[in-house]
């Protein structure tokens, strides 16, 4: 989603050629512009929609996917689902996840004040959830390999990098 870096539009007063800037020309840079401007600007989200795509970004809520309309085929052919010789991606629920977060990041909703009758712009909300490490792989981490070796067959002595490099 691009930013729209300046609202308004700079008419100069003369042209290239220092004479008066033609007349003519002034409402096709506006259209050129505000044209420019509506593209730039997502079209806002109903609250509903926007509160269900936050949910689904989340992982609070399941997808439902839409009922099939023909039952589904019990035989596959892995040559016709293979494209480029390789197998299409598979979508877990992380990647779902990861895909609503990308859509919800590129939305915004607004919402009226029934008291003030202002509108407010909502931004997204998304919670991260990080796996929880098992002990089994934090000692994997933990426990040092086998030393390295120098060529005669002694510990090599390793040299933290000089603070210049960070």
């Amino acid at each position: 989603m691009a930013q729209v870096k300046k609202i308004d539009i700079q008419i100069p007063e003369k042209n290239i050629w220092d004479q008066p800037f033609p007349q003519a020309r002034e409402p096709r840079l506006l259209q050129r512009h505000h044209t420019k401007l509506v593209e730039q600007c997502p079209a806002p989200l109903s609250f509903a929609d926007f509160d269900r795509l936050q949910r689904l970004a989340n992982g609070e809520e399941k997808p439902i996917p839409p009922r099939r309309k023909k039952p589904l085929e019990t035989h596959i052919d892995l040559k016709e689902d293979v494209k480029n010789g390789e197998r299409p991606h598979e979508m877990t629920p992380r990647s779902w996840r990861r895909l609503y977060q990308r859509i919800l990041q590129q939305s915004l909703a607004i919402r009226q004040d029934p008291e003030t009758g202002s509108w407010k712009v909502l931004a997204p909300e998304i919670q991260l959830k990080r796996p929880e490490a098992d002990a089994e792989e934090v000692d994997f981490f933990l426990v040092p390999g086998k030393p390295k070796l120098t060529r005669k067959g002694k510990e090599a002595k390793v040299q933290p990098p000089e603070k210049d490099h960070w």
